[in-house]
């Protein structure tokens, strides 16, 4: 039996507007594939540059300095439960690029019944679209292509305020993200 914890296995960075983020799922099993009694406990060693840096951390992401354009940061996670350390995960890296500045901007929303609809400034960008989340913003409720630049959210109910937030998005390059648009669907049939 191995009470040594299975190694993480690292999402592909990305660059969220000026820095650097690595994501893994959570460990919960150990290295022979039984369940780990109690995954709460496990914690991440983030190693940075190997080793010129290590970071502990008790979620699945870490969110790095400000990455500089041209240059190259790589990231290994160790898990470790009750003292005991997997192996390093297989290293990813990220070369910084030039930021995505500018914000998606809101034309029009409408509340609807049962419906909820945001309009869109054109832009040549891919909008991540985030649905009453918090940080890490990774994976996005809806992803709008670019030139396609209405969201129409019919799985919404009455009543319940929904808070949307947009980002730009070219591949693993993400831009700030906006304000939160808050908006509540009503009943409007008397």
């Amino acid at each position: 039996l191995s009470y040594t914890p299975k190694s993480p296995k690292l999402h592909q960075p990305i660059q969220d507007y000026n820095r650097s983020l690595i994501f893994w799922e959570k460990v919960k099993e150990f290295e022979d594939g039984r369940k780990i009694p109690m995954p709460q406990e496990v914690y991440y060693l983030v190693s940075i540059n190997f080793g010129e840096k290590v970071v502990k951390t008790e979620e699945s992401y870490y969110l790095g300095e400000p990455l500089r354009v041209g240059k190259k940061r790589c990231f290994s996670v160790t898990a470790v439960y009750k003292g005991k350390k997997s192996k390093p995960s297989e290293p990813v890296c990220i070369t910084g690029k030039e930021p995505i500045e500018e914000l998606p901007e809101v034309v029009r929303s409408f509340e609807g019944d049962s419906v909820v609809e945001i309009e869109l400034k054109e832009s040549p960008f891919d909008v991540e679209v985030f649905r009453n989340q918090s940080p890490p913003f990774i994976k996005p409720y809806r992803v709008l292509k670019a030139g396609q630049r209405k969201l129409v959210d019919k799985n919404v109910e009455n009543g319940k305020t929904y808070s949307y937030r947009f980002r730009f998005s070219q591949e693993n390059l993400k831009g700030r993200l906006t304000e939160p648009v808050k908006l509540t669907p009503k009943d409007s049939t008397p």
